[in-house]
Formats: C-alpha cells, structure tokens, sequence
C-alpha cells in the first residue's frame, strides 16, 4: 500500500523505475529506483516524491521522513 501510494504521487517526469517498500517494527525502508543525472538529482526527487505523498496522503498522515542514503549505481 505504501509504494501504491508514492506511485501516485510520481510524474513522468521523476524517471521512477521501481520503488520497494520494506517494514520494520517501527519504520519503513522505501528505495527508489530511478532514472537520473546524479545522485543529488535522484535524492532530491525521492524527497519530494515522499513530502508529497506524506503531506497529501491520509494513509500517511502523520509519517516523517528521517533520512534518505543515496546509492548510485550504473547499469
């Protein structure tokens, strides 16, 4: 349900691949696969795509984001 509703708040334009959700106890660990010219440009979109969904979700209502730990990768 969580990456459901991340995706919902993805454009074309965020060049999203694949989002995986994995729970914990007390948290959720959502990675990001995505498109992008840099790792700053990939962190910065997760970000938004997370504030986003967070502030207009009332699935999330009440979430945060802590952190964010880019991974570059090449394909």
């Amino acid at each position: 349900m969580v990456a459901d509703v991340l995706w919902a708040h993805c454009t074309p334009a965020d060049r999203v691949e694949h989002i995986t959700v994995r729970t914990s106890v007390d948290s959720f660990c959502v990675v990001f696969f995505q498109l992008a010219d840099s790792v700053e440009s990939a962190e910065s979109t997760a970000h938004s795509i997370c504030l986003t969904a967070i502030g207009n979700s009332t699935f999330l209502h009440g979430w945060s984001l802590h952190r964010i730990r880019p991974t570059a990768t090449d394909k």
